[in-house]
């Protein structure tokens, strides 16, 4: 997969299917649109190209928010549902102010050759979210690209959001959580002074508690039990990680 931070630089040549998105935890509703993507994708023999973002969009509007997955954890999700290419913009004030039709003419159509893009049911952007299904469908009919939008997605008859799982996260139901995103929890960092080092502030933990996780670094894999305290992440093996090891501990 490649992965472009600069879309000034973008070598991406060939026609793509494109979906946008902050795809925050890859949950279970992100993979429909992932799946969705990538078998268009090879219908129309084009790349596979997800436009993301290296900060939550609402961190530029809000201030803060707590993200489920770092960039890297979400290029590591977005790698394994088999995506072709990721471009990773900053979301400043420059790409707040951008207005939708701009961001579909100059990004998606005249930079990624876009012939056809993927979007949920709730998808929103531009300035002011001024963008949304019906003026891609009128941009489609001027610039010759097709539409597909996706519904909403549901767990077990439940909704799924990156707000359910964060909740779920937040009240330390780890096992819903993992429903949600079809897949277990991950907390990835670096290990110093035998506790896991964040690279990220705002990546969301579950409350001070013990709990079951499955362990991995250096080829290595434990289930074990993780302790939280005070935002600190500790791991019950024997050996320990050495220092400055890369480690990703996944909640079951």
């Amino acid at each position: 997969m490649k992965v472009y931070y600069d879309i000034d630089n973008l070598t991406c040549k060939t026609r793509s299917v494109v979906s946008v998105g902050s795809f925050d935890g890859l949950h279970r509703g992100h993979q429909v649109l992932i799946d969705t993507l990538t078998a268009k994708a090879h219908e129309l023999q084009a790349q596979s190209v997800v436009v993301t973002f290296g900060n939550h969009p609402r961190q530029c509007i809000a201030g803060s928010v707590k993200l489920l997955s770092t960039t890297e954890e979400k290029l590591y999700l977005l790698e394994k549902a088999g995506v072709d290419c990721v471009v990773v913009l900053p979301f400043d004030n420059t790409m707040r102010n951008l207005s939708a039709t701009e961001f579909v003419e100059q990004i998606l159509c005249q930079t990624l050759h876009m012939v056809h893009i993927i979007v949920g049911y709730d998808h929103r952007f531009g300035r002011d979210k001024e963008g949304d299904i019906q003026l891609l469908l009128t941009e489609g009919a001027q610039h010759g690209f097709g539409v597909t939008e996706v519904g909403q997605q549901s767990a077990d008859g439940c909704s799924v959001s990156s707000t359910d799982v964060r909740e779920a996260i937040s009240r330390g139901d780890m096992a819903y959580a993992a429903k949600l995103l079809g897949h277990p929890y991950m907390v990835c960092g670096k290990w110093q002074s035998r506790a896991l080092s964040l690279p990220e502030s705002s990546k969301i933990l579950p409350p001070d508690g013990i709990y079951r996780v499955n362990v991995e670094w250096d080829c290595k894999r434990a289930t074990t039990q993780a302790t939280i305290a005070d935002s600190t992440i500790c791991i019950d093996t024997t050996p320990q990680p050495t220092s400055d090891c890369d480690v990703c501990i996944y909640f079951e």
